[in-house]
């Protein structure tokens, strides 16, 4: 039951990608059809998640699981943009690929699970707004990477079909702000809220994801400040979302890949970290 709904989940991920990917080259297919298969994949994604918990009676905070949930909350994002009016599709042609190969792998390669059998409501705001900040700062990295791609074409004067139909660098930039701003108001949320329900964030075996974590939100800070003071955009804006993402992963998943995968530590550090919650 389980693989088949991540490995349908997969599926209708790929095939959003794959419109998307069309829609880019001018082949045109409806955005109702790529919207259609992307809200299946999230919805095949999260009920293999839900069931995945629940059979086992736990929250799984294992590697890929996850990771896993950050591309689920990644794609919900990009699905519930068409609300807000700003869509934000385009995002997909990399999301979903990534959320597809994060499925197949959990397929494939099970990780050990990492059970984290009590958390405390105070505890979930914290892991929400982290888990949320990493997802709009996840979308606001791809769209740092079509305004690199955008601005390379356009001083190369090589304009392809599928950059063409990338929305505009004004367009994009806006979009970058925008997905930063709210990223850094969850990533403020998610600090403040380990510091005031985490017994003590600076342990050993947290103190990196910390100051890793802490330097994450000094580094959109100063994007932030930046482009309100000097009117910071492009290139500048989009090294420093990179910058800032690359000590986002490293706070995130650093830690668990060299655990979990190297070490195959992550059941002694996460028996010490639920004790850590409140």
């Amino acid at each position: 039951m389980l693989i088949t709904l991540y490995l349908t989940a997969a599926l209708f991920y790929l095939l959003a990608a794959s419109l998307q990917w069309r829609a880019l080259q001018k082949k045109l297919p409806a955005k109702s059809a790529i919207y259609s298969m992307a809200v299946l994949a999230v919805l095949f994604h999260f009920a293999g998640g839900w069931f995945d918990n629940a059979s086992s009676g736990m929250i799984n905070v294992s590697l890929l699981h996850t990771l896993s949930l950050a591309a689920l909350i990644m794609a919900v994002i990009i699905i519930v943009s068409k609300v807000s009016g700003q869509s934000l599709l385009t995002a997909g042609l990399v999301a979903f690929p990534i959320a597809a190969i994060i499925l197949f792998t959990l397929v494939v390669s099970p990780d050990t699970p990492l059970p984290l059998m009590h958390i405390s409501a105070d505890t979930r705001i914290h892991v929400f707004s982290s888990m949320l900040a990493f997802a709009l700062f996840g979308v606001a990295t791809v769209y740092a990477l079509f305004i690199l791609m955008l601005d390379h074409f356009l001083r190369s004067h090589r304009l392809t079909a599928m950059v063409e139909s990338l929305p505009p660098l004004e367009v994009l930039d806006k979009l970058l702000l925008r997905l930063v701003s709210i990223g850094f108001i969850a990533l403020t949320v998610g600090l403040l809220s380990g510091f005031i329900f985490i017994d003590d964030l600076f342990a050993q075996h947290l103190q990196h994801k910390t100051i890793l974590s802490i330097i994450a939100w000094l580094v959109f800070a100063l994007l932030i400040f930046g482009r309100w003071r000097f009117g910071w955009r492009g290139r500048t804006a989009v090294r420093l979302t990179l910058v800032g993402m690359g000590f986002l992963i490293l706070a995130y998943f650093g830690s668990k890949l060299v655990l979990e995968v190297i070490l195959d530590t992550g059941w002694q550090q996460n028996s010490t970290e639920i004790t850590q919650l409140k």
